[in-house]
């Protein structure tokens, strides 16, 4: 287990930002006894982000939550926090003063719940990786400047997806920024069950969902990212099928040729001589 907490209350910063960190919690691998309730003085976002467990089981404020990872908890000061970690989670927590939090509410960034799951985009992925970078350097000037505001635009962030569409349009919103990510993602890989959870959804309810806004089911919609993937890099590189089999993350080679062959009428190879007098056009 990897833990630490750091104190940066005091650091000397650069600028008058009001909405300043005044602690970090970070922890790879961090177990937690179930016990009784802790509170806290400070209002503290934290992200849970990795979990060998599949569902995240804290009590804030006597209310049992049940929600996927990744997941945010917004712990205010005085509220009882029960924790409950049997299985190693990965977690990073931001601090701020009593002061900053009504700061927070006062400009519109008031939590509706205690905890929700989020999707990992890559936007927050991003801000996640400066910010474990960051720390090594937090007696460098300008640094603890650089936490706040990466901090402030995590909240935000995590806020944001946490404002609810009209009801009869939900579930389609949520489906289709999925299908978004997995046109992002479709080379690595990708659990639907994680999936659905980390958008607040059964495995069940997700595929009933899916059928809802897609006429084909998740698995299938997969499959074509990568065989529309793979059709381009035909086209735009020299590359042996193989490899293009492998870059895509296609089962195996001889389900790809099927697959391939029932998409587009042709193999793969012919595929790659009836385009390969198609000009390629680079991105700019």
């Amino acid at each position: 287990m990897h833990c630490y907490n750091l104190n940066i209350r005091e650091m000397k910063r650069e600028t008058d930002f009001r909405f300043r960190i005044s602690g970090l919690f970070f922890a790879r691998g961090f177990t937690s006894p179930v016990n009784g309730p802790a509170v806290s003085r400070n209002y503290e976002v934290s992200l849970r982000l990795e979990s060998e467990a599949k569902w995240c089981l804290d009590t804030i404020n006597g209310e049992p939550q049940k929600v996927g990872f990744p997941n945010v908890a917004w712990k205010r000061p005085g509220l009882p926090v029960i924790t409950r970690s049997p299985q190693p989670r990965n977690t990073i927590s931001f601090q701020y003063s009593e002061e900053t939090m009504h700061e927070f509410f006062r400009i519109g960034m008031e939590p509706k719940v205690n905890c929700a799951a989020f999707m990992m985009t890559p936007q927050i992925e991003s801000l996640i990786r400066k910010l474990e970078n960051l720390v090594y350097h937090l007696h460098t000037p300008g640094i603890p400047d650089q936490i706040d505001w990466i901090g402030f635009q995590l909240c935000k962030l995590l806020l944001m997806e946490q404002k609810p569409a009209p009801e009869e349009n939900t579930y389609e919103t949520v489906i289709r920024n999925i299908s978004l990510w997995l046109q992002s993602h479709y080379d690595e890989p990708v659990n639907m069950s994680e999936l659905a959870g980390r958008n607040g959804m059964s495995h069940a309810d997700f595929y009933v969902k899916w059928k809802k806004v897609f006429d084909i089911t998740p698995a299938q919609y997969l499959i074509n990212l990568k065989l529309e993937a793979a059709a381009q890099r035909l086209i735009q590189t020299e590359k042996p099928i193989s490899e293009i089999v492998r870059e895509v993350r296609f089962s195996n080679l001889y389900t790809f040729h099927q697959r391939f062959r029932q998409k587009f009428g042709i193999s793969p190879g012919e595929y790659r001589k009836q385009h390969s007098a198609d000009p390629v056009i680079l991105p700019i």
